[in-house]
């Protein structure tokens, strides 16, 4: 009862979500500066909005792969057998749907680690993340100076990806 429930809703914000962030200026509008004195006008939590809209389409995915995957029958197994519904939840359901969470929490970091176009924009002055590092260096002709960043972001990426495929290495 509870899964299809949150399916639902799910889908629906995820719908609303995505059309959201395919808005043409959606992300340029939210960078607000200062004129005279150049610096942002915004609280830092403020940068991170767009990309929690960015990548919340994917999260939402994979989260609602996940719990489609669980037959409503165990949690109503749960719930005649004496438990409420959250604890219900907590102790059939969430057990069952914690590696697709897993697997949409590191597909988001991993996509979030190479966003550059959203970073370009809404960076602030002097901040620069290792996509931004990489991208201006590499454009600038100075490859010897950016195979460090470059490195790094595959690093960074190897350990999730390595975590998501284990399964398939064993075997």
């Amino acid at each position: 009862m509870f899964v299809n429930s949150s399916l639902s809703a799910a889908r629906r914000f995820n719908s609303l979500i995505v059309l959201l962030i395919h808005h043409p200026d959606g992300i340029r509008v939210v960078r607000v500066r200062d004129p005279i004195t150049g610096e942002s006008n915004r609280p830092s939590y403020f940068w991170t909005n767009p990309y929690v809209l960015r990548h919340m389409p994917q999260a939402v995915r994979s989260s609602e792969a996940a719990l489609a995957q669980v037959a409503p029958s165990l949690e109503e197994a749960a719930r005649s057998l004496g438990r409420r519904p959250v604890p219900a939840f907590v102790a059939v359901t969430l057990p069952l749907v914690l590696p697709g969470l897993f697997a949409g929490g590191a597909l988001v970091f991993l996509s979030s680690l190479k966003e550059l176009p959203a970073t370009l924009l809404l960076r602030p002055a002097g901040f620069d993340t290792l996509s931004v590092r990489f991208w201006i260096t590499a454009s600038e002709g100075v490859y010897t100076q950016a195979a460090p960043a470059a490195l790094l972001l595959i690093a960074c990426a190897a350990a999730p990806l390595y975590f998501l495929l284990r399964r398939e290495i064993k075997t």
